[in-house]
């Protein structure tokens, strides 16, 4: 009987709405969707890779391969289509959102963009997965750091945000 009445309970139980699977993704066209949770195990799905501006002004993420920037009330102020597929493992700006930078994986290795704006300045490819990267207050500066999974040494690197030019490593 117990068993008969477990089995009651899974069939009758109501499947959970959408909206309970997380939190919305913006996708260009339709606004913010509320995913279902079957997204979640995309490699590029990254919406969850987000930053907020210091002054609250500005949000970024990158969502299927693409670089979202929007004010503080959801409107896309600008967006960029990487040229490769990335699985985002971080985004970072400056206080007023102004440099952005974003850092993941590919199938090659590591890779890091930064922006000034919705002008890319400069890429950075690595051997080695970047796992995570940092935009200084004033927007002068990033440390991004990598994984050694392809037998390589970890790195831990500073770049000027205006040139690309290794400060040090």
């Amino acid at each position: 009987m117990l068993r008969i009445s477990l089995i009651l309970i899974f069939l009758i139980t109501p499947t959970a709405s959408a909206y309970e699977w997380g939190p919305p993704s913006y996708h260009s066209e339709e606004g913010w969707i509320y995913g279902d949770g079957s997204d979640w195990n995309s490699t590029t799905y990254a919406s969850q890779v987000i930053t907020i501006s210091g002054d609250g002004e500005k949000i970024s993420f990158v969502n299927n391969s693409k670089l979202y920037n929007l004010d503080k009330e959801g409107e896309l102020l600008w967006s960029h289509q990487f040229n490769s597929s990335i699985r985002t493992t971080s985004v970072d700006s400056d206080t007023t959102g102004q440099i952005i930078v974003v850092a993941g994986a590919t199938q090659y290795g590591g890779i890091l963009y930064c922006f000034n704006g919705d002008t890319l300045v400069f890429k950075t490819e690595e051997d080695n997965i970047i796992t995570s990267a940092r935009v200084s207050d004033d927007g002068s500066t990033v440390i991004y750091g990598t994984d050694s999974i392809s037998g390589n040494v970890s790195r831990l690197a500073v770049l000027d945000t205006e040139t690309g030019d290794e400060i040090w490593n």
